[in-house]
């Protein structure tokens, strides 16, 4: 039986080629957006999983969401958190979007303002130049970086759309690694020239809280909410999952039904193609039941059609996903994508579930195929 399915499938080397690119491209339409859907995932916290704290403090009631946070505190309440039982130190977190001209377009970064002395909160790797801002000076993410065409030693006039007064524009000191998140990039100045740039003399954003040795986050929180009205504390993983819930709210519907189209694609491709050579060969299979073959022995010749098409477009869609990310994320630098094992481990049981179903709509005609067709005149 492994012989017929195999000739059947060969005979027509066109028609294998449809079936086997039609399967390639789904699986390589469904691998891009997983590995894009866990990239940008990955990539939208990686920056609030490495500033290195035990709880993140903002106010209470804003959205927990640092791209879209409205989040304001007097800077009092620094004494209040650190008057708290089991909290070691208390620093201020400056950060907001801004937006200003750049070679005849408005573009936009998050700002970042952090202590320099201590680094809590500023880049996470410098690529080239100085590693800490000073008066006047910024470190941009390598990404925003090629993205808009800024190099070392450019001015970016961040200061004269926020200020009033004739201060210089920000002089690009430092690029860095790890502050894209695929919807914006970080830039970093001093905590002193975010506060002057911002107008946040006064007031934080954020409060990034180190515990002392021993103490549970949680309970930390507990005791801090309940010490300073008007605050939410979050545990790192929380508020990493906080600011990845708006991702997941419009990112993961759009992923889902793009991957529902791909395996829609595959399975229509691999039906039709299966389907045509199985009622060109109605005669043998006529044949074959007539000498005896049973019902599932016929199901066995197509299914196997159909699985061969299957592991040939599956292999081909693998290949030429990890050529397309690559691609994708040399020449498109905001692209992030991360391909894992699961995900080959997910395309390859969606490609086997289109050659199941693939496979129905011929099995049926034969099931109900008159062996009487074949002595006909």
């Amino acid at each position: 039986m492994v012989s017929i399915a195999r000739r059947n499938l060969f005979a027509e080397r066109g028609r294998l080629f449809i079936s086997v690119g039609g399967v390639a491209f789904a699986v390589l339409l469904i691998l891009t957006l997983l590995g894009l859907y866990r990239g940008f995932t990955r990539a939208f916290t990686l920056y609030i999983d490495n500033v290195k704290v035990d709880l993140w403090v903002a106010q209470q009631g804003a959205r927990a969401d640092m791209m879209h946070s409205v989040s304001l505190m007097p800077r009092g309440t620094q004494g209040k958190l650190e008057a708290v039982p089991g909290v070691e130190e208390v620093h201020p977190f400056i950060g907001r979007s801004v937006v200003f001209p750049w070679k005849g377009e408005a573009v936009s970064t998050y700002l970042v303002g952090y202590d320099v002395d201590s680094n809590l909160g500023g880049p996470l790797r410098v690529a080239q130049g100085k590693a800490e801002p000073g008066p006047g000076e910024i470190i941009v993410d390598k990404v925003f970086s090629r993205n808009k065409g800024i190099s070392l030693g450019d001015r970016l006039p961040i200061g004269g759309s926020l200020r009033a007064d004739s201060s210089p524009p920000l002089q690009v000191v430092g690029v860095a690694e790890g502050g894209n998140t695929g919807l914006f990039q970080f830039s970093f100045v001093s905590r002193n020239e975010a506060e002057s740039l911002l107008q946040m003399t006064g007031f934080a954003n954020y409060f990034l809280v180190h515990l002392d040795r021993g103490q549970d986050p949680a309970q930390a929180a507990a005791r801090i909410e309940a010490a300073a009205p008007g605050v939410k504390a979050f545990t790192v993983s929380a508020f990493s999952e906080s600011n990845r819930e708006l991702l997941t709210e419009i990112f993961l519907p759009i992923i889902a039904v793009l991957v529902l189209i791909g395996f829609g694609v595959g399975t229509v491709v691999i039906g039709l193609t299966i389907y045509t050579a199985t009622m060109e060969k109605s005669r043998e299979y006529g044949v074959l039941k007539a000498i005896g073959a049973t019902n599932r022995r016929l199901y066995r010749i197509v299914l196997e059609q159909a699985i061969i098409s299957d592991m040939l477009g599956y292999a081909l869609g693998v290949v030429l996903a990890f050529v397309v990310v690559g691609a994708a994320e040399r020449f498109v630098p905001v692209f992030v994508a991360d391909l894992q094992v699961l995900d080959l481990a997910a395309a390859l049981g969606i490609a086997l579930l289109m050659g199941g179903l693939a496979s129905y709509f011929p099995v049926s005609r034969l099931v109900r195929l008159d062996p009487a067709l074949v002595f006909r005149a």
